[in-house]
């Protein structure tokens, strides 16, 4: 990781004192981090998506020791109001139930918020050091491979998409590419690349790609969400009053 105007770690949990460590270790190290505190009735949302983050360390379970609850939806809250669309960021998940953190992915994809390009799922007990709260932090961001990696530039697009047309060997996708200025582009992509999405004319999708120098990865998800309101396109001639050029003579 390098520095950046802004913080680099995301740390969501509702037990402080479980991530001091990680916050010390992070500053050590001159990462810029920020706490978020998982409260279940008054949780700490940032104003907005934060566009410099990096890596998610996300809790799953919120409330008391003894009471605690996994929420899929109050944690796909907690990623769509920390992570901006098309943000690359890698996403560790605290938990020793891998079945919770498939059951939060599918949710996500269902909601369209943006998706990580790599998932851990990892417990806080593997890497509890004996006495306090005291983790072995150095070996886990080891693990991870986040201290080391070097950064590859890439750039990122996700947007949701309607097929169209299914041919023989290929698909056209309606996509829009930019939400807020309404923009769309129709797109032909591999029939193999929907291999184990349910795809028919009609249905939505989302897109998600990345260009790296020298490489370009495309993948799908499945949205069972109805996005007809997203792909109601204005008519460009309802204003004028006289489109009698447009007529065959």
């Amino acid at each position: 990781m390098y520095p950046e105007l802004g913080p680099q770690v995301i740390l969501i949990d509702d037990k402080k004192e479980e991530i001091e460590a990680i916050e010390k270790f992070l500053e050590e190290k001159h990462i810029g981090s920020v706490f978020f505190e998982a409260d279940p009735i008054e949780p700490d949302y940032p104003l907005t998506p934060i566009d410099t983050v990096q890596l998610v360390f996300l809790d799953l379970y919120y409330g008391s020791p003894f009471a605690a609850q996994f929420d899929p939806n109050a944690c796909t809250e907690w990623i769509e109001r920390v992570i901006p669309p098309g943000q690359k960021y890698y996403l560790v998940i605290w938990t020793k139930d891998k079945s919770r953190s498939e059951e939060l992915l599918e949710l996500m994809r269902k909601k369209g918020v943006p998706m990580p390009y790599q998932v851990e799922t990892r417990s806080k007990t593997d890497y509890k050091l004996r006495g306090g709260n005291e983790y072995d932090i150095e070996r886990l961001l080891d693990e991870l491979g986040v201290l080391s990696k070097p950064e590859v530039n890439s750039d990122v697009q996700e947007f949701h998409g309607r097929i169209i047309s299914e041919e023989e060997d290929c698909v056209l996708i309606d996509c829009l590419i930019h939400k807020e200025t309404a923009t769309y582009e129709v797109r032909r992509f591999d029939l193999k690349l929907l291999e184990g999405i349910p795809h028919k004319n009609g249905s939505f999708v989302m897109v998600r790609i990345e260009t790296k120098p020298g490489s370009r990865t495309i993948d799908f998800f499945a949205d069972e969400i109805d996005r007809s309101a997203l792909f109601v396109k204005p008519d460009d001639f309802e204003d004028l009053e006289d489109i009698s050029f447009l007529a065959d003579d």
